[in-house]
This record gives C-alpha cells, structure tokens and sequence, in this order.
C-alpha cells in the first residue's frame, strides 16, 4: 500500500520518532504481541478515489486512511510518540519513499487506552494521506 510506505519513510526517517520508538519498531500492521516497545503499527483502513476536476486520462488521485497505533509501557511515552508522530507527518507532502504524495492531514486522534493485564497503553491516530495512484 503506498500509503503506509509514505508514512513510514516520514517516521523511519524522522529523528525526533525515531529517538522514541526504534526504526525496527516502526511496523506495517497490527504490533504482534511480544514485539519489543514501544512500537508503532501502522494499518490501511480504506482508500477511496478522488473524482477529477476534468475526465482526461492518467494518474488517478486517491486518499487513504492509514491509522498509527502506538504502543508503550508508560502513558507519557504513548504522549510523546503520539506527539512526535504528529509532527513528522501532518501537513507533509512531495515525493515519500517513491509516492507521489499530496497531502497528509491528521483527521481523527482515537482514545487513550490502557490494559491493566498487561500495564500497556495505546493511542491511535487516523491520517488521510491523498496521493497518486499511477
């Protein structure tokens, strides 16, 4: 999916993420249980094409919901990666890892949740990441 590889070269490459959650930690998908953390997911909702302003053919520009799922083992780490993760990637655009990117806009920030089984916390962030789709 190109737009989580957008995302994903963004926070793999920003210093101020990657000092919180290490590159390797930075996964397309759901966070296994047993991976080292924190640790970021990041996971396709939906995708749905943007309808041109004129009906000449080429590339066909879509927008994509990816979520970002931190997990960590303290509420002020999940905090400070949410933040970080914020400010890598909202309002970005241009060529990321090979996409043609448009916009990224973060749209909705979910819940703070803790499990008490397990002493994890979690937050998830929607972005609509708008690109071209050769």
């Amino acid at each position: 999916m190109q737009a989580i590889k957008a995302l994903q070269a963004l926070l793999t490459g920003a210093g101020s993420v990657t000092s919180l959650v290490p590159a390797g930690c930075i996964l397309t998908g759901v966070v296994p249980l047993g991976a080292p953390l924190p640790a970021i997911g990041l996971r396709h909702i939906s995708t749905v094409e943007v309808p041109p302003i004129s009906a000449t053919p080429g590339d066909t520009v879509v927008r994509s919901r990816i979520e970002t799922e931190v997990i960590a083992k303290s509420y002020a780490d999940q905090e400070a990666i949410t933040d970080a993760i914020r400010l890598a990637c909202n309002y970005q655009r241009g060529l990321l890892d090979g996409v043609r990117v448009i916009s990224i806009l973060r749209e909705f920030v979910g819940p703070d949740e803790e499990n008490p089984e397990t002493k994890l916390y979690s937050k998830s962030t929607d972005w609509l990441v708008t690109h071209y789709e050769a």
